[in-house]
């Protein structure tokens, strides 16, 4: 009798302890605008929160079975909106709520002030379709577990089209001929179709004069190019004397840049070496990554 009696006891203290919490987290949620992603190290429901997302994950993976009193504690938080899944559930939340209020299910790439919509969110969906991408091309993705891929499928996320694969580079070439045939220019960045290659033939090619061994801009691509007057850089053109000078500065040991560093900063007066332009900006680029 004295067993049965302790047991009820612990039982209905348990119990008061639970609701005690639950009532705590309705009390943050109430002060966080309706959002409870209680982080672990929050000093009144941390240990709570935490222990709580632990049960989720041994469901989740199967890692024990839980009791019928844990299955229950689990959907009591679910039904009241617990992040067990950290800021992942909090931006769902977000997202049920711009879907609900707009009506709209694909969130905008990019963030614009004064549009109404979480500058978090935007940056949330955007790693999301990234991933979901990534994995349509055949690569593993950290972040889109199949419990969140089921989250997101469930709430009705738009994860937008998947990336056309990029044309060959002889197929670009060939509509960039004809652009200019018609144009007697380079098409714009903003042009559907060319502007993001034409961006990446000049990106290339200023990686190869700077003494880059990586880049895609081989001396035949160039030279295509060039025979049709395609525009590498605005204004003017590197010569041979500083594309030389550009392969010098690689070229150059660290005891040769410290040095001449030491030498600009007592002719200058100051250690702040340009990076984005003149004649020094190959040094300016040496003290930045120095710095970093």
């Amino acid at each position: 009798a004295e067993g049965s009696s302790s047991t009820n006891l612990n039982n209905k203290r348990t119990k008061m302890i639970w609701e005690y919490r639950i009532e705590q987290c309705r009390q943050f949620k109430a002060a966080n605008n309706g959002q409870m992603n209680i982080p672990d190290h929050d000093k009144v429901l941390g240990m709570f929160a935490s222990r709580m997302r632990s049960l989720y994950k041994d469901r989740l993976n199967g890692t024990r079975d839980l009791s019928d009193i844990e299955k229950e504690k689990v959907c009591i938080l679910e039904g009241l909106g617990f992040c067990f899944d950290g800021n992942f559930d909090a931006n769902l939340d977000k997202f049920r709520e711009y879907k609900q209020r707009t009506g709209k299910s694909k969130v905008p790439s990019i963030f614009k002030p004064g549009e109404g919509i979480d500058k978090e969110l935007v940056g949330w969906a955007r790693t999301v379709r990234y991933d979901n991408n990534r994995m349509n091309r055949g690569e593993k993705s950290q972040y889109l577990t199949s419990d969140r891929l089921r989250k997101l499928v469930r709430v009705g996320f738009d994860f937008g089209e998947p990336p056309k694969k990029e044309a060959p580079w002889e197929e670009m070439f060939e509509s960039l001929c004809i652009y200019r045939s018609e144009h007697g220019k380079d098409p714009p960045t903003s042009h559907e179709k060319l502007g993001y290659w034409v961006t990446k033939q000049r990106a290339a090619y200023l990686r190869k004069i700077e003494g880059h061994t990586k880049h895609n801009m081989s001396d035949e691509r160039e030279e295509k190019l060039r025979s049709i007057g395609f525009v590498f850089r605005a204004g003017r053109r590197p010569t041979e004397a500083d594309k030389d000078r550009l392969r010098a500065g690689k070229q150059k040991s660290f005891d040769d840049k410290l040095a001449e560093f030491i030498a600009w900063k007592e002719t200058h007066g100051h250690p702040y070496v340009p990076r984005d332009g003149g004649e020094d900006h190959h040094l300016g680029k040496w003290v930045v990554r120095m710095r970093q």
